[in-house]
């Protein structure tokens, strides 16, 4: 649609219906992209504390075991897959076996729910691989209850190795 800018500028008011409606147009497009950008920027924050929980727990996990070896007691020579399983699930605010949901948001109307988390656990002789994905739904409270962001998985990896120098 072509507006010449006779009609923007005329004086009689013919113009003036064109030019409203063309400034609320965009104003509902600015609207409807800083929304979707508020929530990109929510999901990347929900998946940054998701590793960061991944890795403390983890982290404290093999400190826990270390000690445990060091000490000669309760350490059974190998580690537990489903031990980790559950003990991942617990750390990011699930149930053990995995129910629940979590809620993400901020002061400007922007949620995100975290539900259905998996968690694979890979034992390798050198190192420990643990995965995390969870399904993410997204709001947005523009004109209501808005769902902006459609159902997605976040997924979180993180890998755990044993490096040369490092073993007593």
């Amino acid at each position: 649609m072509k507006i010449p800018g006779k009609v923007l500028r005329d004086r009689r008011g013919e113009g003036y219906l064109r030019t409203v409606v063309l400034i609320l147009i965009l104003c509902l497009i600015l609207s409807v992209a800083l929304a979707e950008s508020l929530l990109v920027g929510t999901v990347h924050g929900a998946r940054s504390r998701m590793r960061f929980q991944v890795d403390s727990w983890l982290q404290s996990h093999a400190v826990a075991t270390f000690d445990a070896l060091k000490r000669g007691t309760g350490y059974g020579g190998r580690l537990d897959e489903e031990d980790i399983r559950r003990g991942v699930l617990t750390a990011l605010g699930y149930g053990p076996d995995g129910s629940g949901t979590k809620a993400f948001g901020d002061e400007r109307g922007v949620h995100v729910r975290c539900s259905e988390p998996e968690v694979r656990v890979d034992l390798y002789p050198d190192a420990v691989q643990v995965t995390v994905s969870v399904r993410t739904r997204g709001y947005a409270y523009l004109f209501g209850a808005v769902r902006i962001l459609p159902d997605v998985r976040i997924r979180v990896r993180a890998v755990y190795a044993l490096r040369e120098g490092t073993a007593p």
